[in-house]
């Protein structure tokens, strides 16, 4: 009787890295947008409307829940910036709506960026929000800007992992925005 030895060979080929999920699929802790933790800016009482980045967010987006990914606020610590990037990379993958304000070092004025996800028509719509509240250096007579976008797309950028370490909204890229509103507080 002839035995005959069979040998199985597997190959493989490079595999991509599993998106970021929520492994325990358990449902993030939503809450209203009203109740987020604003960034700590002062409303200057001179100014005839309130442009500062969390009441613009808040007026537009009133009733929408999130997960609160934030506020950072400057000079953050490391891992309070790993937290909240986790925090928005894990929104993303799963499509949950999400908050995450960023306060910015800035040379003469408060600056602050920040994303948010909210549901739409049941798709999860990306924003992107900047604010500057001395955007020309001292010769603006709105003295301040919001401005929110809605991004077409919004994609994890990993070309520049410094930035990224020290600021959480340079780790993602909204592409294709669109200007929805500008809030500029005037005299």
């Amino acid at each position: 009787m002839k035995r005959a030895l069979v040998a199985l060979c597997a190959c493989t080929r490079a595999t991509q890295p599993d998106p970021i999920s929520n492994a325990a699929h358990v449902p993030a802790k939503l809450v209203a947008i009203e109740n987020v933790k604003p960034l700590p800016f002062d409303l200057d009482p001179s100014l005839r409307r309130d442009c500062r980045p969390s009441s613009v967010i808040r007026r537009r987006f009133k009733g929408e829940a999130v997960l609160a990914c934030g506020p950072v606020e400057v000079f953050a610590k490391p891992e309070a910036l790993r937290v909240a990037r986790e925090c928005v990379e894990k929104a993303l993958a799963d499509e949950q709506p999400f908050l995450l304000e960023v306060q910015n070092e800035g040379i003469d004025s408060n600056v602050a960026s920040g994303l948010l996800g909210v549901v739409v028509r049941g798709e999860l719509a990306v924003y992107q929000m900047t604010y500057d509240s001395d955007p020309c250096g001292g010769s603006c007579p709105d003295r301040g800007l919001t401005t929110i976008e809605q991004c077409k797309r919004i994609v994890r950028d990993t070309s520049n992992p410094e930035a990224c370490a020290v600021n959480v909204n340079r780790c993602f890229h909204c592409e294709a925005a669109s200007v929805i509103e500008l809030c500029r507080p005037g005299s």
